[in-house]
């Protein structure tokens, strides 16, 4: 694949992703400014040592709107994979000059760096929320660490939403819902902070094969 092949690919990913890409900021922001208005009315209205007896005895959800990771990488699934799926886009994607691989590659690469700034820059806003309000890292590494599951579950995420916005076929959707079930139960529960942090490399190991998932209705195209 040349230099310039790629740049055209990177822009078609752009021209698809450019007419929904904004509500990602947004989003975050409100996932940024629930977490930050939650500790200012606690601190408020308990003064500081409320705030840090709730924060580290009772280990309160003031985070739980960065859940909203998960749709974050839905919806970049979703701008991805709906155009390449209407008419018979998919099927002429195999029929065109370039390898069809080196097509889906950029696509999914593209997707998940997109995904992964946007997680890095979550988890920036929640330490610099919990900065703002004197937390030390011995809090909030644990609170970082129960967020980091929501953000692979998101990977997986993203994968099957690909594999079901790209798929016709009822049964494919189905067995992609179904498959991306048992994680949203594991990982999206809410839980003790710092719970999964010694599991963390074998749901990313699974979560990174849900790329076969994505692919799957690719391969299915490329074959009838």
């Amino acid at each position: 694949m040349t230099k310039h092949q790629l740049i055209s690919l990177l822009l078609k990913e752009w021209i698809k992703l450019r007419k929904g890409i904004w509500i990602l900021p947004l989003l975050l922001c409100y996932a940024a400014g629930d977490t930050f208005l939650t500790l200012y009315s606690l601190q408020r209205e308990y003064g500081a040592f409320g705030l840090w007896e709730g924060v580290v005895f009772k280990q309160l959800r003031f985070f739980d709107k960065y859940m909203l990771l998960v749709v974050c990488s839905v919806t970049i699934g979703f701008l991805q994979a709906w155009p390449e799926s209407r008419g018979r886009r998919l099927r002429l994607l195999f029929h065109t000059p370039l390898n069809p691989v080196y097509i889906v590659s950029v696509m999914l690469v593209t997707g998940l760096s997109l995904l992964l700034l946007l997680n890095a820059t979550a988890f920036a806003l929640l330490s610099a929320t919990m900065q703002y309000f004197h937390f030390p890292a011995d809090i909030m590494v644990p609170v970082l660490l129960t967020v980091l599951p929501w953000s692979i579950l998101g990977i997986a995420a993203y994968f099957a939403a690909v594999a079901f916005f790209c798929s016709g076929s009822i049964s494919v959707r189905f067995l992609t819902i179904a498959g991306f079930y048992p994680l949203w139960k594991l990982l999206g529960e809410m839980s003790a902070y710092g719970l999964f942090r010694y599991s963390f490399g074998v749901y990313s190991i699974v979560s990174a094969q849900y790329v076969f998932m994505a692919l799957y209705p690719y391969f299915l195209y490329g074959k009838a």
